[in-house]
């Protein structure tokens, strides 16, 4: 409504300077004949600034002071909120889900949970075309997107291999599950017609999937791995096989995060030189440093887009900010930390999801990225 009140006030004062230069004595017609020109022009710029404006971020949809979303287990894998082109699913701390409509922001309370789940935290949700899986006491089900025609796919509870699930993925049509077996976090193919699980990693700690791979590191983050999805074959492709001896020593390299942007493999590592940087991994060929992190930056929340470096271990107040890198635009710029006890676990689009220490329930605050 706004940019049409405007245009009509740009017309206007185009109108009114070419009526007084027809009531002139000397009038040059080929500046009259550029008239119709300049008002077209203003037009399609107009139409073109209203459509820019129109594209909202998630920001925009939520009331960042009083919503909240459930926290997952690991938000790396799985999270509790996905969004396509018309939707955004995203599950409250009450634990519902709900649907918010990108058009008109319309929220619809999809799913309301009949039973309180036993785990705190689960495995979050996960978007397909036509169907929003998700996991709720220690169960997967699918669901259309509308929240109908619910089915329980699995349970934990009537599965041998493992004793809980806390994430779920989607890649290239099948199903991956990361879930717990004997203390430590695993990942598994599930066949939802047999309703069988073939592990295919354990002992996972940041990973990523990239065509027909499956990238990761263990828990000690000594090592990037690479998974043939075809043939379950596992190799290292940086660093070494983690070993109980390293856990002593200080000038280990190890990798703090993997991920994939636009058709490229990108990972943090933190050299031997106590220096973070991020790397483009170039497969045999050497790999290209893309970008330096400052020394205040040790942990990372990131997506295929953007990357959250913090550090929770300040010493100073100059230390409390958060560094935010954007890969698409190869630029970085830097935010103060909202609190003391902040700790971000999340990104997606321009907000940054964060747990405080001091809040009762498990759910998930928003910071917008300034």
């Amino acid at each position: 409504m706004i940019y049409i009140i405007f245009l009509g006030i740009c017309l206007f004062i185009v109108n009114n300077i070419f009526h007084r230069l027809r009531g002139g004595s000397i009038v040059d017609k080929k500046i009259l004949s550029y008239k119709n020109n300049i008002v077209f022009f203003m037009m399609i710029s107009l139409i073109f600034v209203g459509c820019q404006r129109e594209q909202k971020h998630l920001s925009d949809r939520f009331d960042l002071k009083h919503d909240k979303i459930a926290e997952s287990y690991y938000p790396a894998f799985s999270s509790t909120i996905v969004q396509n082109d018309q939707f955004v699913f995203y599950e409250s701390e009450k634990q519902e889900i709900t649907r918010i409509n990108k058009k008109d922001n319309k929220r619809t309370t999809i799913i309301r949970l009949e039973n309180k789940s036993e785990e705190e935290n689960e495995g979050g949700l996960e978007l397909t075309k036509d169907s929003l899986y998700y996991v709720h006491d220690r169960s997967v089900f699918k669901s259309d997107l509308n929240g109908k025609n619910i089915k329980r796919l699995l349970s934990a509870k009537e599965q041998k291999e493992i004793e809980s699930i806390d994430g779920i993925k989607i890649h290239n049509d099948k199903i991956y599950l990361l879930a717990e077996d004997d203390g430590s976090e695993n990942v598994f193919r599930f066949y939802p017609k047999s309703r069988k699980l073939e592990k295919v990693v354990e002992d996972v700690r940041n990973l990523c999937f990239y065509k027909n791979n499956l990238y990761y590191t263990e828990h000690g983050e000594v090592g990037i791995h690479k998974v043939d999805l075809e043939s379950l074959k596992d190799r290292i492709v940086r660093g070494q096989a983690w070993k109980n001896e390293l856990q002593n020593e200080e000038d280990v390299v190890r990798y703090k995060g993997i991920m994939v942007n636009q058709e490229k493999v990108y990972y943090i590592c933190h050299g031997k030189d106590h220096k973070m940087r991020l790397y483009q991994y170039r497969g045999l060929k050497k790999d290209t440093i893309k970008h330096g992190f400052s020394d205040n930056a040790y942990d990372f929340v990131y997506n295929s887009s953007v990357i959250i470096g913090f550090n929770t271990h300040w010493d100073s107040p100059d230390e409390r900010y958060i560094q935010i890198y954007n890969l698409d635009s190869e630029k970085e710029k830097k935010m103060k930390m909202p609190n003391e006890s902040w700790y971000p676990l999340l990104v997606v689009d321009d907000l940054i999801f964060c747990s405080y220490p001091d809040d009762d329930n498990e759910f998930l605050r928003m910071l917008k990225i300034s």
